[in-house]
């Protein structure tokens, strides 16, 4: 095989276990109208069921071989192209029947006794776009997404929008299922002369305040975090989108040059965005404004990031390299100086004892990096599959140039955990395929370096004719220092702790249209 062919099919291989789940998840449909007009549509229904594999310290109930999540989900697309324009639509329509163990958890507390159906149940346009283009400029204005970066599991530079991991976590394998849609002006303009583009877009400020930043399970349900599980959070810390420094009208923008040179894919970008986790701001030291929540207001500040990536083929790795490295001045954290109890344990609440100054909102720089490798292997001889295997690693890096641990900045804002100068995980992924790509059998697993814990999720896709599929997955953590309960004072908290005793199997099918 010549060199630009292995290039070529291991681009694709790489590709193809990112994309392997969208494409079998939309079976587009075209008519053509006459006049030049084309209509495209495609749609699915689909159906989540989630299991406890767990015992968990912070509830009452039995939680082991319960259901978790019941979840339908009917999605809408469709588009209308013309000489010289496109239209496009997308909507999703989501309900969710309360399981028993839901239920069990609305009776300790969870989302203030109210059905917490509420909080997932929803329609929704999910795009809404107009599209037009004039020699070399492409114009887009609506509701739409933007991906910029390269990372899979966790975002260095793919911070246009947020993500919602209420419902799910960041386990669904689709990003475009997570990703919160933004009414944009974007526009590409080809520059064929240095062989690349100019991509920008400007945010003018018509979004709801959920829509901003990532948003968490913040009312005690499915996924909460260990050991709030049952924990109506949501009663002590208020969401505020018209802070000061993190105002929903306010305008944002982001402007990327990407190019080609040689074998190399490159970028570079500056972004204006909100930041991606919400930070408190502290009621007993109040950062912009007075918070309306007892002991503070979750918010997300604007921040500017500045961004290179870059990925190509290497011939004597016979691998795709990926790299993306982002630099973010002033990143705003929490601050804690009472020896590591947090902003929000609940003993100090309910004890009156959260008005103090010795907690609030510093900024420090922040450099986030990635390297990512990408794999043909040959497994025949040992798996009996049907073709070559795609196998792919990332290492991942948060780094604070300018620490100082007598900075006391939280990991995350109510647990003890301190911030790190290196916030190291590392990812692998292992795709296979059998029976003319019908079994599909993937291995993720991931190991947070410096603060503890791994996960693996063992998952097989199944392609059933050309309208089913269906996907078996367990999504398995294995964390270190999570919580066992709210008086807990563990200062070992990881992301992947959150998980800890949160293990799940999980059915999804799916019917397209």
């Amino acid at each position: 095989m010549g060199k630009n062919s292995r290039r070529i099919a291991l681009g694709l291989a790489a590709a193809s276990a990112a994309l392997m789940s969208a494409t079998v998840s939309a079976r587009a449909e075209s008519v053509t109208l006459g006049d030049g007009l084309t209509l495209d549509y495609s749609g699915y229904v689909r159906q989540w069921l989630s299991t406890n594999l767990s015992e968990m310290p912070d509830t009452v109930a039995k939680d082991r071989g319960r259901l978790s999540q019941a979840r339908s989900q009917l999605r809408l697309d469709g588009g209308l192209t013309g000489a010289n324009f496109k239209l496009h639509g997308s909507g999703r329509a989501v309900k969710e029947v309360r399981t028993g163990w839901q239920h069990d958890l609305k009776g300790q507390g969870a989302s203030a006794g109210h059905d917490m159906t509420d909080y997932y149940d929803r329609a929704e346009i999910r795009e809404l776009w107009a599209e037009t283009g004039l020699d070399r400029i492409t114009l887009r204005v609506g509701k739409q997404q933007i991906v910029w970066g390269e990372t899979d599991f966790f975002t260095a530079s793919d911070m246009v929008h947020g993500f919602d991991y209420s419902w799910r976590a960041m386990l669904e394998t689709e990003n475009e299922e997570l990703r919160k849609p933004l009414w944009l002006v974007s526009t590409v303009v080809q520059i064929p002369e240095a062989k690349g583009e100019v991509q920008g877009f400007v945010r003018p400020g018509l979004d709801r305040g959920r829509d901003l930043g990532n948003s968490y399970d913040t009312w005690g349900g499915r996924w909460s975090p260990q050991p709030y599980r049952g924990y109506y959070r949501d009663g002590i810390i208020s969401y505020d989108a018209d802070h000061p420094d993190g105002d929903k009208s306010t305008p944002t923008y982001g402007v990327r040059w990407r190019g080609d040179a040689g074998n190399v894919n490159y970028s570079f970008l500056h972004l204006r965005t909100f930041r991606p986790d919400p930070i408190v701001n502290v009621a007993s030291n109040p950062t912009g404004h007075t918070p309306g929540g007892t002991v503070g207001d979750d918010y997300h500040p604007v921040i500017n990031a500045y961004g290179v990536t870059a990925s190509g083929y290497v011939a004597p790795l016979d691998a795709v390299l990926s790299t993306e490295i982002t630099y973010i001045p002033d990143m705003p954290y929490n601050y804690d100086n009472r020896g590591g109890n947090g902003l929000y344990p609940l003993s100090a609440v309910t004890a009156g004892q959260i008005l103090r100054t010795d907690a609030g909102v510093k900024n420090a720089d922040l450099v986030r990096a990635m390297i990512r490798s990408d794999f043909n292997v040959d497994l025949r001889r040992f798996l009996f599959t049907d073709k070559t295997s795609f196998l792919s690693f990332q290492v991942f890096d948060s780094w604070l140039p300018g620490f100082d641990k007598r900075d006391n900045l939280l990991y995350w804002p109510g647990f003890q955990t301190k911030l790190k100068q290196h916030g190291v995980t590392a990812t692998g992924m292992l795709q296979l395929n059998y029976f003319h790509d019908t079994v599909n059998p993937s291995l993720a697993t991931g190991w947070d370096a410096s603060y503890g814990g791994a996960f693996v999720i063992p998952a097989v896709d199944f392609v059933l004719g050309d309208r089913f599929r269906l996907r078996a997955e367990a999504d398995l953590f294995f964390a270190k220092g999570a919580q066992s309960g709210t008086s807990d004072s563990s200062r070992d908290v990881g992301f992947i702790s959150f998980f800890q005793h949160n293990s799940q199997f999980v059915l999804r099918g799916t019917y397209q249209f």
